[in-house]
């Protein structure tokens, strides 16, 4: 140790130390704690075993940690959205403007309604029942005493489900059959919703229907803010405000051009 009191300060100094009281212990990597090791038998130098039981609970952890990892996979990078490029929009296969709210088809309407008629218990046990009334000597009572019923019920089921489904087909074709002007080209066209698709400019006017999601470029209110009415999604009838995105850059022909980034459909 040095003799001077300086010379003590320094030499604690380059050592790491706080103060003369409190030494700070300098680790060039954190302290591991050993769980795989018996007590007694952690040291290897000391002729130490590793505990079967400890490498089983590493094992165990390792495999819970994947299990959470496989869980919650990364999130997949944005999708780019090109303004007024249908080529390159394409390539990404976004889905269509198309909606449908129809249940059945005429294809699919029998499966379909058989099945989620029968996959109510008190259908199927009047089914059995009608099944072990078809054997001779089984049951005291006629074939037909529960299969008529049934079959008036499943009939009056059907004819309700198809006039229900008819009228959400018809609400299909209006929603489907309004139109909306589209820029494309350098000029503005007007086209039904069905034929709008992904990174089209639309314009909307006044007190019209949204043909689908989306951004606000600019309008004609101050700033380019707009007011829109979202009663047929939440019921809410008071007006809600949009501010436009930033400009959208115009390229030599007059071809709006851009584009966006968004997080993948649902």
């Amino acid at each position: 140790a040095p003799d001077e009191p300086g010379d003590k300060v320094k030499a604690m100094s380059a050592t790491g130390f706080k103060s003369e009281e409190e030494p700070i212990l300098l680790r060039s990597k954190p302290a591991r704690l050993d769980y795989g090791t018996d007590a007694g038998e952690g040291d290897p130098g000391a002729g130490g075993r590793p505990s079967p039981s400890g490498g089983f609970l590493n094992l165990l952890r390792e495999r819970v940690r994947v299990w959470k990892k496989s869980r919650h996979p990364p999130a997949p990078p944005p999708r780019a959205i090109h303004f007024n490029d249908p080529d390159e929009n394409r390539a990404q296969r976004f889905c269509s403007n198309r909606i449908s709210t129809s249940k059945y088809s005429p294809l699919s309407f029998f499966p379909r309604f058989l099945f989620d008629q029968f996959s109510r218990y008190a259908n199927l046990f009047f089914l059995g029942v009608i099944i072990l009334q078809q054997i001779p000597g089984v049951s005291p009572t006629g074939q037909f005493t529960t299969a008529v019923p049934l079959l008036l019920v499943l009939l009056a089921t059907a004819v309700k489900e198809i006039i229900e489904d008819l009228r959400r087909y018809r609400a299909d074709n209006k929603e489907n059959g309004r139109r909306v002007w589209v820029y494309r080209e350098g000029q503005l066209s007007e086209h039904v919703w069905t034929q709008v698709v992904v990174g089209d400019i639309v314009k909307v006017t006044n007190k019209a229907f949204i043909p689908a999601d989306l951004l606000l470029l600019t309008s004609s209110e101050p700033q380019g803010i707009c007011y829109i009415e979202t009663s047929n999604l939440d019921g809410e009838t008071n007006l809600k405000i949009r501010q436009p995105c930033s400009v959208i850059p115009q390229d030599e022909q007059g071809k709006g051009g851009g584009q966006s980034y968004g997080d993948h459909d649902n």
